[in-house]
């Protein structure tokens, strides 16, 4: 697929949002969809438990979410839109890795035709996005893996009660504690040089992490993105919130929060888009 339908489909998912939300589960079947996979059944057990359990998270995000929206006190960035623009970068992303990359289509709506069901890593892939900030309460942690730790211990009993498997558990879990942002450098340094391989925790974890603040690299939504986590630090660190708003800030993500190494990204160009803002940024001089 190309960039710009995927950045076309982050535009088309805030035209739905908050008035003619889909639904997370529905987002998620039709990620589902367009990797070839049917959204009511996997091909063997261990798969059908991943499959499951997602759709029980996803399921348990939007009814938890309902009402705290009416009332405005869903978290302003940690919200359902986040859910679905992870879950819309990690499509794109599986979309090109080494393992599909003779059966990628050019377009989503050519890839949905595809039969081609999802390997056991995609699986836990698809699992770790729809389940890495299920319990983020809109704070900032305090100490390393703070709110995703949590979020693997509120997980733990529903994959076990979906049966997923305790290998695959514990990847998923260890997959959610790396998505916190202090990770990500050392993750990406340990790819270098490497043939990129989904069933290899190392890639996996570096795709889940490009996936997670892919949205928020792209010229296009980034800046709103980067305005709605501020609103949602304001009242923990004003200080922070400020900085974000700041040029310099937008700068700071992109020379070291968005980082794009792995062969899926560089494939789509997130890598160059990511260093043409870098460059208008700084020639602009502020």
């Amino acid at each position: 697929m190309l960039l710009s339908e995927l950045i076309q489909t982050f535009v088309n998912l805030r035209q739905t949002w908050p008035q003619n939300w889909p639904g997370l589960p529905r987002v998620l079947a039709s990620a589902l969809r367009r990797l070839g996979q049917d959204p009511e059944r996997a091909v063997d057990a261990r798969a059908e438990a991943l499959r499951v359990c997602a759709f029980e998270i996803a399921q348990s995000i939007e009814s938890r979410s309902l009402h705290p929206a009416k009332k405005q006190a869903e978290p302003a960035y940690h919200n359902r839109l986040h859910f679905a623009d992870v879950l819309v970068g990690l499509t794109a992303l599986l979309l090109q890795t080494p393992e599909r990359a003779q059966k990628t289509a050019q377009s989503w709506e050519t890839a949905e035709k595809r039969a081609d069901a999802l390997t056991l890593p995609e699986w836990r892939a698809i699992l770790t996005v729809i389940a890495h900030d299920w319990q983020h309460p809109g704070t900032i942690n305090q100490f390393p893996a703070q709110i995703e730790s949590f979020t693997v211990a509120q997980l733990r009993p529903m994959m076990h009660r979906s049966g997923v498997a305790v290998e695959d558990q514990d990847v998923v879990a260890q997959l959610i504690l790396n998505t916190d942002p202090r990770c990500v450098k050392d993750a990406h340094a340990a790819i270098q040089n490497q043939p990129f391989d989904l069933s290899h925790l190392a890639c996996m974890t570096v795709l889940i992490q490009e996936a997670d603040i892919l949205a928020s690299a792209t010229p296009q939504i980034g800046p709103g993105l980067t305005e709605q986590l501020a609103l949602e630090w304001q009242a923990h660190s004003p200080e922070m919130a400020a900085s974000l708003r700041t040029p310099q800030g937008r700068l700071n993500f992109l020379r070291f929060g968005a980082l794009f190494n792995s062969a899926p990204s560089l494939q789509l160009g997130l890598d160059k888009m990511v260093s043409e803002q870098i460059q208008a940024l700084t020639a602009g001089s502020f």
